[in-house]
């Protein structure tokens, strides 16, 4: 699934946080910034991180790979660095997010899961956010 961005967007992303509820887990990814982020979101097995193209590791048998566009390096806004590293998952499928830093106006993120399952994306305002809600099978 892809959305570009608008232009032109200077976002950073602030906080991760998963949550689980009846039917689906929720990943939001909440910003900080002007715009609105675009993305580009699929599922891989072997996750490689961008510009470097080295293997990710992360919990689970699967991965989505989230990479959000419209992005610039925190110093650019001038706030401290969030240090977003590794966000655990909320005890159901989605087992961790893990932050592979920021590259040439795009950031990537890799959530571990147990399973491949269904997923939707959607961005909120006020903040503005990117979540995903990944259905539970069945």
């Amino acid at each position: 699934k892809t959305l570009r961005p608008q232009a032109p967007s200077q976002l950073v992303v602030t906080d991760v946080r998963v949550g689980k509820h009846q039917g689906f887990e929720r990943i939001v990814f909440e910003f900080t910034g002007d715009g609105e982020p675009g993305w580009f979101i699929d599922y891989s097995d072997t996750p490689t991180q961008q510009g470097s193209g080295k293997p990710v590791a992360y919990t689970g048998n699967t991965a989505l790979n989230v990479n959000i566009d419209g992005v610039v390096y925190p110093f650019e806004l001038n706030i401290d660095d969030p240090n977003i590293g590794i966000t655990h998952g909320a005890g159901g499928f989605v087992t961790e997010v893990v932050n592979t830093g920021t590259f040439e106006g795009r950031c990537q993120f890799i959530i571990g899961m147990k399973e491949r399952h269904a997923y939707s994306v959607q961005t909120l305002q006020n903040p503005t956010r990117l979540v995903i809600d990944v259905l539970q099978a069945g």
